[in-house]
């Protein structure tokens, strides 16, 4: 050992501040992956959601223009036999 005698106070405060040293790195650490795992799960739920609203959203304006040039040509060739 060294020469310098280290007491069980001694020791017990160094060990204090090293468990309260890890203590806080370990609440930054945990905070971080938290809120990373908390805003992948965002993404997951959101962005499908996003996705499948906007497809939703394409084939409802795609059938209204479908059923719309359906309607004019029905009225052009009703007003041409007329």
């Amino acid at each position: 050992m060294s020469g310098v005698p280290v007491g069980p106070l001694r020791r017990s405060r160094w060990l204090a501040s090293l468990i309260a040293w890890c203590g806080e790195r370990a609440s930054v650490h945990t905070s971080r992956r938290l809120a990373a795992m908390l805003l992948l799960l965002v993404l997951v739920v959101v962005v499908p959601t996003i996705l499948l609203a906007g497809a939703a959203v394409w084939q409802a304006v795609r059938s209204e223009q479908k059923v719309a040039d359906a309607r004019l040509h029905d009225t052009a060739q009703a007003l041409a036999l007329a």
